[in-house]
């Protein structure tokens, strides 16, 4: 994935900020507070999904250039008109 990806930037920033607030924390119940996102369980979780989506996004690619341009009526409603 490209360093300047958006997603990339990002991700990187919050997983780092989490890594380092777990890092600093003396307890869970400290770094679940400082992070503000849920239980540890939930951080977990929510950390495993990120990855999931890490992986989807670098099979889709989304940083390159589309391969055909859209219609230009694509997001005119009602459709079929």
């Amino acid at each position: 994935m490209p360093e300047d990806a958006s997603y990339r930037k990002y991700t990187e920033e919050i997983v780092s900020t989490r890594a380092k607030i777990v890092q600093e924390s003396e307890t869970v119940e400290d770094f679940e507070k400082k992070i503000n996102c849920g239980q540890a369980e939930e951080l977990i979780i929510q950390a495993e999904n990120e990855l999931i989506l890490t992986r989807k996004m670098l099979a889709f690619k989304p940083w390159e250039s589309i391969i055909a341009r859209p219609n230009a009526d694509q997001w005119s409603w009602p459709p079929g008109k």
